[in-house]
């Protein structure tokens, strides 16, 4: 018998419901590269926020734990890294501090970022997030409360 597959496919990811409330969507998709003849898979999170909520308050780093942790689940390829972004709705910018909540995760390397407009894309490797998840895949996270409260 066949052990049951851990994690979820990013098909699933894209199509998940149970989301903190101000979360509109998040989606997940694969970019790869091949250098030689190794393949590396990068998985890339994101998560879209309703214009009328912000991050909340001294919630920077959950947020970046909580998408880290969804990208970490997905399980269709074992990834070498992953990287988040938060967008609006709108497409406005969302302002939040993920250079604190990076440095809050504690990770010994330094922040990669990912120019993208307004809202960079956020990296970890895939050794950083094991050592912070463990094994790869991981399990879907639940969602945590009170990441997003209504803008002022």
């Amino acid at each position: 018998m066949t052990p049951p597959k851990l994690g979820q496919s990013a098909e699933q990811l894209s199509n998940i419901t149970d989301l903190p409330d101000g979360v509109v969507d998040a989606s997940a998709t694969y970019s790869s590269s091949l250098s030689g003849f190794t393949r590396s898979y990068f998985l890339e999170v994101q998560i879209e926020i309703a214009d009328d909520v912000v991050v909340a308050d001294a919630a920077d780093e959950a947020v970046l734990q909580w998408a880290w942790q969804l990208g970490w689940s997905v399980n269709d390829h074992d990834p070498t890294g992953v990287y988040v972004r938060l967008v609006s709705a709108s497409g406005a910018p969302v302002e939040w501090d993920y250079e604190g909540a990076y440095e809050a995760v504690g990770l010994d390397r330094k922040l990669t970022t990912i120019p993208n407009g307004d809202s960079p894309w956020i990296g970890a490797s895939a050794r950083d997030l094991e050592s912070l998840y463990g094994a790869w895949p991981g399990s879907v996270p639940v969602p945590p409360a009170s990441l997003f409260t209504p803008a002022s």
